[in-house]
């Protein structure tokens, strides 16, 4: 987990703690929800764990929860995308950030899903990312997730 990643001059549990803090706090905010999976590693632990969150924090108000799957890139992969469906957040939006495919129609989504409501503009749009996995981390991520906590 981020705790262990051996980056010089940051704690990763004190990391690890405030990307927590952070997402607790967005969950309870958020207009719209938007969880995003890797298409070509299928569903993982990770993504049931934090499915069964955002479940939750659907089934306590009224804030909806898009579930989007990154590189479904081919045609294989796009047929793939529907076993997502057992993670309970309703329809995968099949996309491929590289490639450019599917992320039109769902930012088109997000902003209608956050323009509903009292007034006809979308409230400021904030992300949030889960922490790259261990095997991919670099400093610059590490630093970067640092900068958006507020740590420098």
């Amino acid at each position: 987990g981020v705790e262990d990643l051996p980056v010089d001059g940051v704690d990763g549990a004190s990391l690890h703690a405030a990307v927590e803090a952070q997402v607790r706090s967005a969950l309870a905010e958020a207009d719209v929800l938007l969880m995003l999976v890797d298409a070509s590693v299928g569903i993982t632990t990770a993504d049931e764990a934090v499915a069964k969150a955002l479940r939750a924090v659907r089934a306590r108000g009224k804030v909806p929860v898009l579930l989007a799957a990154n590189k479904a890139d081919n045609e294989s992969r796009e047929r793939e995308v529907h076993d997502f469906w057992q993670l309970g957040l309703g329809e995968p939006w099949p996309l491929s950030a590289y490639h450019g495919f599917g992320s039109g129609a769902l930012l088109d989504e997000v902003v209608a899903l956050m323009c509903r409501g009292e007034g006809s503009e979308a409230a400021p749009l904030e992300l949030m990312a889960a922490p790259p996995a261990a095997a991919s981390a670099d400093t610059a991520a590490v630093d970067e997730a640092r900068r958006l906590l507020g740590g420098e």
